[in-house]
């Protein structure tokens, strides 16, 4: 046994020793003592030491049975490994069968020599680390899979990775596919397991095959979790749902008349074809006339040449409809247009109807006007086009190929005014062929008149059929100019003479400034053409108008207890200019109290009270710069029931007759805000009331009160503002009421008795009574009884 103090306290420390039936002994005996070793441990490996109870000198260690791997030093009691554990772990197909490792050792105590020996069993087991990555089996990945296949369909189920970590959750798989171009065709619904969905439509025109990379990912965690990759291929298949497409939509050609049957036609814009859409089936196409021929042509099937097939006629307009069918497949088919037209010779050039043209053109047509238009007649029937051949003279105009003469660029009377044009007409083989235009300029109506300024302005007065001001402008032609008003004609107008005058409803124009548009136009005529026209613009100012607040009288309510910076009330008025409004207050005694924002709002300035001044009532001007209004504003300060009522006197005493239906006496009480103040009894309600101005009074049934002093509580309650939902307050006094004392009287004043000498003591010898004044009431009757014998 030990003892230690430490600081005054002191603690007992028994020790005990290994008894000799202790040695040998180990932790957690009798089970085996168990180790573990990571499977990458290599030779030498210190696994562990055996906890045996006893030091060298007093036991004897020895390994009794061999293992392969694992060794034990009796000396160091270490457990170790007698080589590498990896080679050994990864040739076994199922490492657990052979896990774990065991050891007998056998202890003995060395001055014990006759005991029987101790055998402690040690247990090594070996801990799989994450060092094998995942592996694919039956690589490689590819499937075939239909264009038409739909979406969340399982295209593929082959897909496996094993991995020889023999533990969880070092070997636990699970299945992802990488970001990719293509891999959001496909999907896996189920990591764990290796099916394949298709997630997204297929189309062969867009994709014919695709590889996405399948990753297989363990879930190790010690040192950490591995992966390994494989490609997937997709093949899309072909399928037949589309219909051929020709290359050329829609098709021509052009034939003589004279060609004889079985020409082949010459097709623009190139020979008819038409190819499966479905490039992975390209099913052969074979054509047909499905329409319009007449027997005159007649179409290869297998190449979609076009021949004639009997004699045509010179003129004669062919349209026809061109299938294209895919075999075996009749259902796929697609319709094109073929149009033929049949020529003659061109033996014979073409002549126009007149050798020279003339025509008159003012100059103020416009761009891409037509001036006239030119014609030749081919005795062949050829298309014709025609075209300008002094272009250098014919700057100013342009033809089209069917013959029409453009205006090209604007034409001027004063810079030239006769043009002689050229024109050739072409038939596809004869040139030389030509005509010519002579154009003479006409003068037109092209200048404007001019105002003597742009822009006008005048100050107009608000009156209506007033003058406001002139406008003139000058025509260089001389001609007479007249003048319309464009806008705000129910308010101004213009005579002939630029004079501008108001109309009516000059009030109604709430604006200062307005925009008027005059436009002066000289004379045209069938020779000049239309009228010219300028247009200048007239800036009237007109005086401004006041603004106006919306209500003459403006009332408003404020409570006594409203903060400073409380809105009371909002003044507005409306100015017809729009102009930006100032307000104030023109009251400078009361603005104490209140002031008024610029803006039109009324806040309190100061706490306010009721009982010091109830009402406020100003002038309010508003202006907006030029011009004023005035209105009045009135405000009410509402009181608020924040005391209780107070009475005249703390206490009343009232002396009153038994009188029913009497004033006893007056009781008052004030309210500081200066409110009604209303008076109820709160005790003997059946013999006295109060009224609401303070009087106090008996009521029927004096005669029955027999005390000649009453205590009442009476109280005095000021009503709160109703629309401030505020409670009443109530103060109660006492009021003392003093009747009369009655004394009540005997019947008779002497009363006198005989008795008996020898009677006994508390016999009732006499009955004594007495009457009082109040109604209906008697004094009950006493006894007398004799309390001593009589000597």
């Amino acid at each position: 046994m030990a003892f230690l103090s430490v600081f005054g306290a002191s603690l007992v420390i028994i020790l005990h020793s290994v008894s000799g039936q202790n040695l040998c002994g180990y932790p957690n005996a009798p089970n085996p003592s168990f180790f573990e070793v990571f499977e990458n441990e290599t030779q030498g490996y210190v696994i562990g030491l055996l906890g045996v109870y006893g030091n060298n000198s007093e036991v004897t260690l020895t390994q009794k049975n061999s293992n392969e791997y694992v060794g034990f030093n009796s000396t160091t009691r270490q457990v170790y490994l007698l080589q590498d554990l990896q080679p050994w772990i990864d040739s076994l197909p199922d490492p657990k069968r052979y896990l774990p490792m065991d050891l007998s050792i056998a202890c003995t105590v060395i001055a014990m020599p006759s005991q029987k020996e101790t055998t402690i069993k040690v247990s090594v087991d070996v801990v799989d680390i994450n060092n094998k990555a995942p592996l694919f089996i039956n690589t490689p990945y590819a499937t075939n899979v239909s264009e038409l296949t739909p979406v969340g369909h399982v295209i593929y189920t082959q897909i496996e990775a094993s991995d020889d970590d023999y533990s969880f959750p070092n070997n636990f798989v699970f299945y992802t596919i990488e970001k990719s171009s293509y891999s959001d065709y496909l999907t896996i619904p189920n990591k764990y397991e290796g099916s394949v969905i298709l997630a997204q439509p297929l189309d062969y025109r867009q994709v014919t095959s695709f590889a996405v990379t399948i990753l297989a990912q363990d879930q190790g965690e010690i040192p950490g979790a591995l992966n390994s990759s494989a490609t997937f291929w997709v093949h899309v298949i072909d399928e037949d749902n589309l219909n051929p497409e020709f290359s050329g939509n829609p098709y021509s050609a052009e034939v003589l008349y004279t060609a004889n049957v079985g020409t082949v036609l010459n097709i623009e814009p190139n020979a008819i074809e038409a190819v499966d859409q479905d490039l992975g089936i390209n099913s052969p196409v074979f054509y047909s006339i499905d329409y319009g021929s007449d027997g005159y042509f007649a179409i290869e099937n297998s190449t979609g040449v076009v021949s004639t097939s009997k004699r045509l006629i010179k003129g004669q307009q062919f349209f026809m409809l061109i299938k294209a069918t895919e075999t075996p497949n009749m259902d796929r088919y697609t319709l094109t247009s073929l149009h033929v037209s049949v020529k003659g010779f061109n033996d014979n050039a073409p002549t126009f109807d007149l050798s020279e043209y003339a025509i008159d053109a003012m100059e103020n047509l416009p761009v891409g006007s037509t001036v006239l238009r030119v014609s030749a007649t081919d005795p062949d029937g050829d298309d014709l086009t025609y075209r300008l051949l002094n272009l250098d003279k014919a700057a100013d105009f342009e033809m089209s190929i069917d013959g029409f003469l453009l205006i090209r660029n604007i034409l001027d009377f004063t810079a030239k005014r006769f043009y002689k044009l050229e024109v050739e007409v072409f038939d596809g083989l004869h040139t030389g062929v030509t005509t010519t235009i002579a154009v003479t300029v006409s003068n037109a109506n092209r200048r404007n008149p001019v105002f003597s300024q742009s822009t006008y302005s005048f100050y107009a007065a608000r009156e209506d059929h007033s003058h406001v001001g002139t406008v003139a402008a000058v025509d260089s032609a001389e001609s007479q100019v007249n003048y319309t008003l464009l806008s705000l004609r129910d308010f101004f107008e213009i005579d002939q003479s630029g004079e501008i005058f108001t109309v009516r409803a000059m009030q109604d124009l709430v604006r200062s400034d307005y925009e008027l548009s005059v436009l002066a136009c000289n004379q045209g005529n069938q020779l000049l053409g239309e009228p010219r026209c300028s247009a200048a613009e007239v800036v009237v100012t007109l005086s401004d108008l006041p603004p106006v607040f919306d209500a003459s009288v403006y009332k408003a309510e404020v409570l006594e207890t409203a903060p400073v910076g409380t809105t009371v009330a909002r003044l507005v008025a409306t100015d017809p200019s729009g102009d930006e409004l100032h307000y104030r207050l023109l009251d400078s005694d009361t603005l104490t109290d209140f002031k008024l924002t610029d803006s039109g709002h009324l806040v309190t300035s100061a706490t306010l009270s009721s009982t010091k001044q109830k009402f406020y009532n100003f002038t309010v001007e508003v202006s907006d710069g030029a011009e004023l209004d005035f209105t009045s504003l009135q405000v009410t300060v509402l009181s608020t029931n924040r005391a209780n009522p107070v009475f005249s006197q703390p206490a009343y005493t009232f002396t009153a007759a038994r009188t029913d239906d009497a004033v006893i006496g007056h009781i008052e009480a004030f309210n500081s805000a200066g409110g009604h103040i209303s008076y109820r009894l709160n005790s003997y309600e059946r013999y006295f009331a109060v009224t609401n101005k303070g009087d106090i009074y008996t009521k029927k049934i004096m005669q029955v009160l027999l005390s000649s002093s009453w205590e009442l509580s009476v109280s005095a309650c000021s009503r709160g503002q109703s629309k401030l939902e505020e409670d009443e307050r109530c103060t109660a006094t006492a009021i003392t009421v003093e009747f009369p004392t009655i004394q009540p009287k005997f019947e008779v004043h002497v009363y006198t008795v005989d008795i008996v000498e020898l009677i006994p003591v508390g016999v009732t010898i006499l009955r004594v009574s007495a009457l009082s004044p109040l109604p209906v009431r008697r004094v009950p009757g006493g006894k007398m009884w004799l309390a001593c014998a009589w000597m």
